[in-house]
């Protein structure tokens, strides 16, 4: 008796690939993930970074990329809802999409503030080494 090899199933024409389907849901859990990932990242790595330009630079990059990657996953997550259904892609990508949507929204209200804090940090710092040039000046005779 031979056994012939099993024959692969084929999906009917215009039904939802599961691959996809997947993306969709691995793209809304990701959207959701994401601001949490960020969080963790700039909490954690506050201390470690202090004093350090490039490391806090290197840091607060990767954290507003991790945000906005999660952004654009859960529009992606919320477009393929129509192609794949709602289940267990609705509920994610629309707390994925609202909670970096929020966290962006603080940035750009934040960062007129940070820029001109910026810069009143540096203004001051050289004023101050003004007054210490000035000083050491009237100290020589």
């Amino acid at each position: 008796m031979s056994r012939l090899p099993p024959v692969p199933q084929r999906r009917p024409v215009g039904a939802p690939d599961a691959s996809r389907a997947s993306f969709a849901r691995q793209a809304a859990t990701a959207s959701l993930a994401a601001p949490l990932v960020a969080m963790a990242l700039g909490f954690l790595s506050t201390h470690a970074a202090r004093g350090d330009r490039v490391a806090a630079m290197v840091v607060t990059c990767t954290v507003l990329l991790l945000i906005l990657t999660g952004f654009v996953l859960g529009i992606v997550a919320l477009v393929q809802t129509r192609k794949y259904g709602t289940r267990g892609i609705l509920g994610k990508a629309v707390a994925g999409v609202c909670i970096n949507g929020l966290l962006i929204g603080l940035i750009l209200v934040a960062l007129p503030a940070a820029i001109n804090a910026a810069r009143n940090a540096k203004e001051l710092q050289r004023e101050r080494l003004l007054q210490e040039e000035q000083q050491q000046e009237q100290q020589q005779p």
